[in-house]
C-alpha cells in the first residue's frame, strides 16, 4: 500500500482577522506539529511527515509505503486527527491499498472532516497507471 497526502493547516473555516484568531491559528499549528512528532517517533523509515511554514501558510506533507495497511494509526486516522485539531484545514489524501482493490481512494479534508470520495483520475490503477499482466 502507498499513500500521499497534503494539507494546509487553518484553525477555523471563518474569516476572523484579529488577535484571538492569530492565537487560535498558533494553537492549531502547535497541535499539528505535536501530531507529526507523535507519528514520526512511532513510524518506520517507510513514512515521511513534514510540516512547515511557506509564505505565511502552515503546510503538511506526508506519504508512505508499506506491505499492508497499519494495524492502528494509519494515514486515514492521522489525517482525521489533523482535521480534528485544525477544523479550517483542507487537503487531500490518496491511498492505494492493493490488498483491498486496485482503485485509489481519495480522502478529502475540509471543515474538520475527512470524507472518502470517488477518484477517476488514477482509478482503476491497472489500465490507467500500469499495464495489466499479460
Amino acid at each position: 500500500m502507498q499513500w500521499h497526502g497534503w494539507a494546509t493547516i487553518v484553525a477555523s473555516p471563518g474569516v476572523e482577522d484579529d488577535e484571538a484568531a492569530d492565537r487560535a491559528q498558533r494553537r492549531a499549528e502547535q497541535a499539528v506539529a505535536a501530531l507529526v512528532e507523535r507519528v514520526r517517533s512511532a513510524r518506520s523509515d517507510n513514512e515521511f511527515y513534514d510540516v512547515r511554514s511557506h509564505n505565511g501558510w502552515y503546510q503538511l506533507a506526508f506519504n508512505g509505503s508499506h506491505n499492508r495497511y497499519p494495524a492502528s494509526g494509519g494515514p486515514v486516522e492521522f489525517a482525521r486527527d489533523v482535521a480534528g485539531v485544525a477544523v479550517g484545514s483542507y487537503g487531500i489524501l490518496y491511498i492505494l491499498d492493493e490488498d483491498v482493490s486496485y482503485d485509489w481512494q481519495r480522502w478529502v479534508m475540509r471543515r474538520g472532516h475527512l470524507t472518502l470520495e470517488r477518484d477517476d483520475s488514477l482509478s482503476p490503477h491497472i489500465g490507467k497507471v500500469e499495464d495489466a499482466d499479460a
